[in-house]
Order: C-alpha cells, then structure tokens, then sequence
C-alpha cells in the first residue's frame, strides 16, 4: 500500500518526518501509517486551547492554500526552494488562479507535486526544529 511504501521510505532516511494531506484518500493512507504500522513521527495540528492532537495530516482548503501559495511563492523568491524536477516545474507552471477564491491547475493539468512542495515548505516554517531540514516529495 501507498502507506506502507511512505513508512518503509521515511525508514530509510532516518524515520523521516511525514506531512501527509488528509483530504480524500490521504485519510486511508494517515490510518495505514499512524495506526496500522504505528509510525508515528507524522505532521499533526494541535487544538489551541488544549493543545491536544487534533487531527493527523495537513488538511488543505480555501483557508490554508492562500498560505500555502505564499510561502511557496517567498521560498522561490528568496531562494529558500528550487527544484531541476521538470515535472514540478511543470505543474506550477498551469497552477493559476482560478476564481476569487480558488487556486489550483488549469483544466487537464495536475498540481499534486506543487501541492505536496508547498505543504512541505509549510510544515517546514512551522516547526523550528525542522527550518533546516531537506524536503522529498514522492
């Protein structure tokens, strides 16, 4: 399974830390991860009262891309991120605004590799202890 594949992946490079969207089938993939294989160095939001877990991955919506697409854009801009992968460059190249309050690929294209840099980069600026850490996006 592609959770099994990300857990044996994140072993290979120290017990890697993994930011795995939970929209749509990342919710089967976060389940194989944190409870089947029990991997548990995985992205998490915390409730701000409690501080308790409140939900395993990073949940992508009209809320958190605005952020998403800014702390791509400031990382390019400042030299932060840069990638020779031709297919990412690629879909950033068809990510465009697409209404008010949308953003995402134009019809035909695909912007899964933009959307797993940019929450990578976001996950990265929030944790501090992970501000020099290496992203793979797989």
């Amino acid at each position: 399974s592609y959770g099994e594949m990300l857990v044996n992946l994140a072993k290979m490079y120290n017990n890697a830390f993994l930011a795995i969207e939970c929209n749509g089938a990342g919710d089967s993939v976060l389940n194989t991860v944190v409870n089947q294989l029990h991997y548990n160095n995985v992205y998490y939001r915390t409730d701000m009262q409690s501080g308790r877990i409140d939900r395993w991955g990073w949940w992508t919506d009209r809320f958190s891309k605005p952020r998403m697409v800014d702390t791509l854009r400031t990382a390019l801009e400042t030299g932060a991120f840069h990638t020779w992968d031709s297919e990412l460059i690629g879909e950033c190249r068809t990510f465009v605004q697409l209404g008010p309050d949308r953003v995402g690929a134009v019809s035909g294209s695909h912007d899964d590799l933009t959307i797993a840099v940019m929450i990578a980069l976001c996950v990265k600026s929030d944790s501090p202890r992970r501000r020099n850490t290496r992203i793979l996006v797989y």
